[in-house]
């Protein structure tokens, strides 16, 4: 047998109530995240197309991890995040002509967009194009082992 990992349940009339997939939650230092919600607060950020959250592990700690597939990023309004400003985030050294945000301001921007403390990715991976596997879908084998 096989699985949908689809969440959702009967209600006393019998109607099926979808909650989502059950591969949407990921777990971070204890604590249960839903990627998707995260994921659609990134995409609303200029210039991201994609996005995909992962939580990566580092040393004892799980780190939440965003990977975003951007539009090539525009002359002065894009965003890039730059090594030198933002400690521990890194940027492609492709990304040029972009306004640089600091981690701060990036992650400032996110908790106005009603993330809790702990949804707020603490690394960020800016790509021209997120890997996708055969079925076209963003292949988070490949995102989990991508060093910049």
């Amino acid at each position: 047998p096989f699985t949908l990992k689809d969440r959702g349940y009967l209600d006393d009339k019998g109607r099926l109530h979808f909650l989502g997939r059950t591969d949407d939650i990921i777990g971070v230092n204890g604590l249960k995240i839903s990627s998707q919600k995260i994921e659609a607060v990134l995409k609303e950020l200029p210039h991201v197309m994609e996005a995909c959250v992962l939580s990566i592990h580092h040393g004892d700690a799980d780190v939440l991890t965003a990977y975003l597939g951007t539009d090539g990023l525009g002359d002065d309004d894009g965003i890039a995040l730059n090594a030198e400003k933002a400690e521990g985030v890194l940027a492609p050294t492709e990304v040029v002509n972009a306004k640089c945000f600091s981690k701060s301001e990036l992650v400032q921007l996110l908790k106005t967009s009603h993330l809790e403390e702990h949804e707020i990715p603490k690394q960020f991976y800016f790509m021209d194009a997120l890997p996708k596997n055969e079925s076209g879908k963003i292949d988070k084998r490949k995102l989990q082992n991508y060093q910049g």
